[in-house]
This record gives C-alpha cells, sequence and structure tokens, in this order.
C-alpha cells in the first residue's frame, strides 16, 4: 500500500493506473476471495495495459518469465531484488495476460516480510516511473 500511495503523488508524465487494493473486501476479512468467494487475482481485458505490476508479499524476489522477464529484470535491477525467473501459477492475473496479450508485460514483486522503509518505497517508484518511461 505504501508504494502505490506514493505513486499517486508522484510528478510523472507515464499514463499510470493505479489500484490500491484490487480485494478491499477480503483484504478486510484477511482472505484472496472477495465477498462473494471469488479470487480477484485474474482476467483484466477491459483496459490493455503495457506493463502491469502486482504486488504480494513476502518472498521478497522479483518474479517475472517469458515475454515479461525483461520488464522484470529491469525492476529488479533498479530496486536491489532478486530477479525469480520461472514459469508462472495456473489461474494467476500475470499467467493470463503473458498468454492473452503477448505484446504486453506482466509480473509479479513479491516484497519482503514486514513494512517497507522510505528508502524501499522511493526505490520501488523509481522502478515504476522507469518503466513508465520506457
Amino acid at each position: 500500500m505504501a508504494i502505490t500511495r506514493a505513486l499517486e503523488h508522484a510528478h510523472t508524465k507515464a499514463n499510470l493506473w493505479i489500484v490500491p487494493n484490487l480485494n478491499p473486501d477480503g483484504y478486510a476479512r484477511g482472505i484472496r476471495q472477495n465477498g462473494r468467494g471469488v479470487d480477484l487475482n485474474a482476467n483484466i481485458l477491459r483496459l490493455h495495459p503495457r506493463v502491469t505490476i502486482w504486488y504480494h508479499q513476502h518472498m521478497d524476489l522479483i518474479w517475472a518469465y517469458g515475454p515479461s522477464s525483461a520488464a522484470g529484470r529491469t525492476y529488479a535491477r533498479v530496486v536491489g531484488m532478486r530477479f525469480y525467473h520461472h514459469h508462472w501459477l495456473r489461474g494467476t492475473a500475470t499467467n493470463w495476460q503473458n498468454h492473452h496479450l503477448p505484446d504486453t508485460s506482466s509480473f509479479t514483486v513479491e516484497l519482503p516480510a514486514g513494512s517497507l522503509s522510505p528508502a524501499q518505497v522511493r526505490r520501488h517508484v523509481r522502478a515504476v516511473l522507469r518503466l513508465g518511461a520506457a
């Protein structure tokens, strides 16, 4: 949440769509599913994003594969996190986007456990803005 809040205040010419919490009712209940029992970690078609970044916790790595590898490596380099090049899990939004929108990139930032320091938040914002400007 700290990264999305900081991005909302970043000055950039990049066209960013920031969704701080895709599942607020599930978040409030501490589960992945929404109030109707649906896992919302999948399928976005109305928008055709160039790059989609999903923030999760707590593996402390950048997970990208296939067409999203270059963007994931760039992000990992800017924030100083380990790059994990591995097939997507079935049913995830990253897997869906990389298969259905082949001219785009989607990867997952697995944040470390706990809260991010202000310096870590700034590094993540820089990484997003660098990809947005590319």
